[in-house]
């Protein structure tokens, strides 16, 4: 029988809060959406203190419990990929983990186990017999492959290695799940071909409908793009703007500057500011702040798979956003609509040009981009989504337990 109010037991591989990256800010966001109508215990495995996480449930209701990680050697890390990388599968297994895990499962009882990402699943393999498992992919092996393809050199070689390694993890192990979660319907296509037994819910982030529009004066001169300054994905985004659009946006527009705001800047990323009109700034506590002030947000992203979580700051403040494909991948934006998209050096550097010489589309375009958010990302919608998928899996689960009986 369906619980009214079902236990979950949400396993991550990481902190929820403080909200700092874009996996925490999706784990953040389902979490959320769970505590309305489930009584939830999150339990985490990290390396810092949980101290304001723990707090930040207990205001939602959930119960908290964290495996502090024990920090590994350069050497262990090492070994560790290296066996990831031979058994072609990167899920996570330490056997005190295992322990500390299965601890939690017994005394919670939950009636459904949702996991924030693959990277715990061996951990639960033993319990799918016993209780629904949910497993939401944050991304795919895509994001692999294309480091793979534009890889260079030996570097190509280590790339070729990591993409079997989450590609062999996916094949190996998601084709036993029944329930599959994606961050977008693209994702969800990807699994559908490799899992077609599985039942796949694509749910997007939440945003945050109470938010407001931009109230701070911008720099009419000012381009930005947000991220972890040390993901190879950004690092990338970074270096082609810098080096291949931006020239062509100072040829026309000799006062634009553009700032790379985020935590751990590579060396690589601080090293461009040796170029004119270049900002490098490392974490900064309001985002909002620094995006309101700028007066377009670029997204020169080649690599990488899943949503851009940084977005869902930028669509509130109502900024205008240029783009690549790759940058937008998963989200309903349309180009000229309430985005620009552009996939070469001119087209970007065109569109950059034209938004900071024209502040009425710069105020359509993110205006546009906040009503479709607001309307597809609203977090009443991604809890009713939630609701939908836990309820649909502990009742098919019930009915599959009742039938073998």
């Amino acid at each position: 029988m369906t619980p009214q109010k079902p236990k979950i037991l949400v396993m991550a591989p990481d902190l929820p809060y403080p909200v700092t990256s874009g996996g925490r800010r999706r784990m953040a966001s389902l979490i959320q959406g769970m505590a309305n109508f489930a009584a939830v215990h999150v339990i985490c495995t990290a390396h810092e203190s949980p101290t304001d996480c723990a707090q930040w449930l207990s205001r939602l209701g959930c119960t908290f419990a964290c495996y502090r990680r024990r920090p590994h050697s350069l050497f262990s890390l090492w070994i560790g990929r290296m066996i990831m990388i031979i058994c072609r599968c990167s899920l996570f297994y330490y056997p005190d983990e295992k322990v500390f895990i299965d601890r939690q499962f017994l005394e919670f009882q939950p009636d459904v186990v949702w996991l924030e990402s693959p990277y715990l699943l061996r951990y639960a393999l033993e319990w799918l017999a016993r209780v629904p498992v949910i497993v939401d992919y944050w991304g795919t092996s895509e994001g692999a492959r294309r480091d793979y393809a534009n890889a260079r050199g030996c570097r190509k070689i280590w790339e070729w290695f990591r993409w079997q390694a989450g590609r062999g993890g996916e094949r190996s192990y998601a084709p036993r799940l029944r329930d599959i979660v994606t961050v977008t319907r693209l994702d969800g296509e990807f699994f559908r071909k490799i899992s077609k037994q599985s039942r796949i819910w694509p749910i997007p982030m939440g945003i945050d409908v109470a938010a407001q529009g931009a109230t701070r004066p911008e720099d009419p001169d000012a381009l930005i793009m947000t991220g972890d300054l040390s993901f190879r994905p950004n690092v990338d985004a970074a270096q082609y703007f810098v080096r291949e659009i931006f020239p062509l946006i100072r040829a026309k527009h000799p006062q634009a500057r553009v700032r790379f705001v985020g935590r751990n800047p590579a060396p690589k990323v601080l090293a461009l500011q040796d170029a004119a009109g270049v900002e490098v700034r490392g974490f900064v506590p309001d985002l909002s702040q620094v995006i309101a002030e700028s007066a377009v947000y670029i997204l020169p992203m080649r690599l990488g798979s899943g949503i851009r979580t940084k977005l869902f700051d930028v669509f509130p403040l109502e900024k205008p956003v240029v783009s690549t494909t790759v940058g937008v991948e998963g989200l309903e934006l349309t180009h000229q609509e309430d985005c620009l998209i552009a996939d070469t050096p001119q087209d970007f550097a065109r569109g950059c040009c034209a938004l900071l010489a024209d502040e009425s589309e710069r105020r359509r375009l993110g205006a546009n981009a906040r009503k479709m958010a607001l309307q597809l990302y609203a977090y009443e919608n991604i809890a009713q989504l939630i609701k939908e998928t836990v309820m649909t899996a502990i009742a098919s689960f019930d009915q599959d337990a009742g039938a073998k009986q």
